[in-house]
């Protein structure tokens, strides 16, 4: 189904509050309204077989240490699926898809998208190939919300040094100030020391507006991979196509910027011209494949 966008409806997705889900659908949507992509959510295996050049595949993963070992589960699997198919096929011999693909050449935080799309010559024939995929990791959405509604934006380190300051500036206040600076400082910290908390407690505890402000970070992070998955190298001019952008809290970053829209949108038609001048294409996801075998438990017991 051209010009789709799939999320991989997967058990970290479902271990996500209503509240979450529900901002992270609709940014996501929002965000792609330009294109525009139809937004789909899938299980794993519920891929179409065929992937159309403009289509673009995320999936979550709880950790930023996951992101690239599931990238390489998900290439390698394609890779393997697409040969094989081609082994099976009057192609076979003639054509191969070399295990490499494009992506951005400085690594994303949290995330990494990638995509080879390309149209082979076989005879008379010109056969289709797509890999694509992009991964996005909870981690950096969840320490960029904690920080950005942070008490006074602190660390708690930072926080533990405030309180340590201020009650070495009470040991030698005058008069009787010493005690109320005491407690000043105490309760700051407390108030530091219950937020920070959240970094160990189920999602569904977090407040409400803190779990929708993680839902639309996190639909900024898959949405710059799926970026990817189009236009390989970052935008320089920034945005939410930008090198290391701002998942929240800086207004340039929280969309792709006009000119990085249209050259989006550009990619895409380009993208399904090349598709067009093929005779035949091969399987991506033959026999209800999964896109990365690489299972992982809800998010909301993983990365607490």
């Amino acid at each position: 189904m051209a010009k789709t966008l799939y999320v991989i409806d997967n058990p970290v997705m479902k271990g996500f509050s209503q509240p979450m889900l529900d901002a992270l659908k609709k940014e996501i949507t929002d965000i792609f309204k330009f294109a525009p992509l139809k937004i789909t959510w899938v299980a794993s295996n519920g891929l179409p077989e065929k992937i159309d050049f403009t289509d673009s595949v995320v999936m979550v993963v709880p950790h930023d240490d996951d992101v690239e070992s599931t990238k390489g589960d998900a290439e390698q699997q394609q890779v393997r699926s697409i040969n094989d198919q081609i082994q099976k096929s009057p192609y076979n011999g003639r054509i191969r898809l070399a295990a490499v693909t494009r992506a951005p050449a400085k690594p994303d935080q949290g995330g990494v998208g990638w995509q080879n799309k390309q149209v082979l010559p076989a005879g008379s024939n010109k056969v289709a190939l797509c890999q694509t995929g992009g991964i996005a990791s909870c981690q950096t959405p969840k320490e960029t919300i904690l920080a950005f509604f942070a008490p006074d934006k602190l660390t708690l380190d930072e926080a533990k040094d405030r309180r340590l300051n201020r009650r070495k500036f009470a040991a030698v206040a005058e008069g009787g100030n010493q005690k109320r600076i005491e407690d000043d400082a105490d309760a700051e910290y407390a108030k530091s020391e219950q937020h920070w908390k959240l970094r160990t407690t189920l999602f569904t505890s977090w407040p409400k507006n803190i779990q929708e402000a993680f839902g639309q970070a996190l639909a900024r992070l898959m949405a710059h991979e799926v970026r990817h998955q189009y236009i390989v190298e970052h935008h320089d001019p920034g945005g939410l196509g930008g090198e290391a952008a701002e998942i929240y809290g800086v207004a340039r970053s929280e969309r792709f910027l006009p000119d990085d829209e249209k050259n989006i949108s550009a990619k895409l038609v380009v993208l399904e011209a090349d598709q067009k001048t093929s005779t035949d294409q091969i399987k991506t996801f033959p026999n209800n494949q999964a896109f990365a075998v690489r299972g992982y438990r809800s998010a909301a017991a993983s990365i607490a």
